[in-house]
């Protein structure tokens, strides 16, 4: 993947991660590293929330009904 793709890629991910627009950033100014980063920052946010989905969904009702 070019760096032009992954900094799309990224700026997607962080955007559905977070719910927030980070288009005021030039990530065309950050280093190769500081894009690394910032992708591993945005898969941690990412695993945590789903482990703290899936805490959620062992402790739901399993009768299916909302309370």
């Amino acid at each position: 993947m070019d760096r032009n793709s992954f900094i799309r890629v990224l700026e997607g991910c962080i955007s559905s991660a977070t719910g927030r627009d980070y288009k005021h950033i030039d990530w065309t100014k950050m280093s190769d590293q500081g894009l690394v980063e910032c992708a591993e920052l945005v898969r941690d946010l990412l695993e945590k929330r789903l482990r703290d989905l899936d805490k959620v969904v062992a402790s739901a009702p399993i009768d299916g009904n909302i309370h």
